[in-house]
């Protein structure tokens, strides 16, 4: 346990971009770290990155907290900056789309890729796969006993998004760079469900809250695969249609993933710039 908490200390205070602390190396080692050490950023990215790993690399939550909560006293007694890279990282073993729900995702893509049911099961238990700012969600809603859409989802910004869902194991783009059977059926089955919700906005008022003209998501096949030839195909496909995305099944952990760096990981620069 005291190695674990040491860990967590050290990363975290070179996480916040700390120089650590006297009471732990004699000045002939910091000089020589100082020395030795070219790239002090790429030290501190890097050490968010195994704080992150360590705080979900140990299996017990218990331990984990236990562990993390150890060097907190001294963190906040230094008035350090290094608490909220140390909370930060603690947060990740509980995200909503952490490492543990991707890879039963993963694994499900690739023992399941046939199974429709068993896919939409999962979506419906993690629907933050198909837009990580989905705030309510309805499965295979009744639209006037008409129409059945995979899933409808209102975003935290009142914007809506149709979603339409295939499996993986289908074709997403053809060895020809064009859209397979598959996916152009399923662009239809969207861009219809999405007619039939506009045309029909006060019913939909009444059902979906500050119901707006939807967005459309399309999810067919896996992207992993595709050429060059066949991913800028893909991305031809989506920049001709307004409101409407086609992706494939492998390329919604992708983005979680993205996500999930970007708010415990990431720093963001903002620049300036005059574009002449």
């Amino acid at each position: 346990s005291k190695n674990y908490s040491i860990s967590f200390q050290v990363l975290a205070t070179l996480s916040a971009e700390e120089d650590l602390p006297d009471s732990w190396l004699t000045s002939e080692i910091k000089t020589a770290i100082h020395a030795r050490v070219k790239n002090w950023d790429g030290v501190y990215s890097g050490a968010r990155v195994k704080l992150n790993a360590l705080a979900r690399s140990i299996e017990s939550d218990y331990e984990a907290a236990l562990y993390a909560a150890i060097p907190m006293p001294y963190l906040a007694a230094t008035a350090s900056s290094a608490i909220k890279p140390l909370f930060l990282a603690m947060s990740t073993r509980w995200l909503s789309l952490g490492d543990t729900t991707l890879t039963d995702y993963e694994r499900l893509l690739k023992e399941s890729g046939d199974d429709e049911p068993a896919l939409h099961q999962f979506l419906e238990k993690h629907p933050q796969l198909l837009d990580p700012a989905a705030l309510e969600v309805w499965s295979k809603p009744d639209l006037s006993g008409a129409k059945e859409p995979d899933f409808v989802i209102r975003r935290i910004d009142d914007t809506y998004l149709v979603v339409e869902v295939e499996t993986p194991s289908k074709t997403l783009i053809t060895r020809g760079c064009r859209c397979s059977a598959e996916s152009t059926e399923a662009i239809r089955q969207a861009l219809d469900y999405r007619s039939f919700l506009v045309a029909r906005f006060a019913a939909a008022s009444n059902v979906f809250p500050n119901f707006q003209t939807p967005d459309c998501l399309v999810v067919v096949g896996l992207e992993r695969g595709l050429s060059g030839e066949q991913r800028a195909a893909l991305g031809r496909e989506n920049e001709s249609r307004a409101h409407l995305r086609l992706a494939g099944f492998d390329w919604l952990a992708e983005r979680a993933r993205a996500v999930a760096r970007n708010v415990v990981e990431s720093r963001i620069d903002v620049r300036r710039v005059r574009m002449t």
